[in-house]
């Protein structure tokens, strides 16, 4: 018996992602066994990981962390600052999950940003500096 995955390869869509964490999924079930073997997990998260494990009768996706950390992507001492404290976050925290959810360092880097404040000082610096002109 040949299994195809119609409509999308996709297993789970990025809006899915929160609270996956430690979670086991039997993708595939066959009463008269299974053979062979998935070629690859694709991943499209970039601090998660997943791995395959094969039953005589089944397939099991798991999904936990991978050894990327939240302050390895960050670049400036704003972001690193806030992905060091989302690093330190437990798994069910709104903030922790939503970073889960990236899949590009640009995306959690715009993320750590929204998060730092920095737009607060920005927006005082520039109307302090808009202050010295005439109206």
């Amino acid at each position: 018996v040949a299994v195809t995955l119609e409509n999308s390869a996709n297993l789970l869509a990025q809006s899915e992602v929160r609270s996956l964490l430690g979670q086991q999924y039997t993708i595939l079930s066959a009463q008269q066994g299974v053979s062979g073997q998935f070629d690859a997990v694709a991943l499209n998260y970039l601090f998660l990981g997943t791995g395959l494990s094969y039953q005589p009768t089944g397939v099991t996706l798991s999904v936990g962390r991978n050894g990327t950390s939240f302050a390895s992507v960050a670049q400036t001492p704003n972001e690193r600052a806030v992905a060091a404290a989302a690093d330190a976050l437990a798994a069910g925290n709104p903030v922790y999950e939503s970073l889960l959810g990236s899949g590009t360092a640009g995306e959690a880097r715009q993320a750590f940003r929204q998060l730092s404040g920095q737009i607060h000082a920005d927006i005082a610096s520039a109307l302090v500096n808009d202050s010295r002109y005439l109206r």
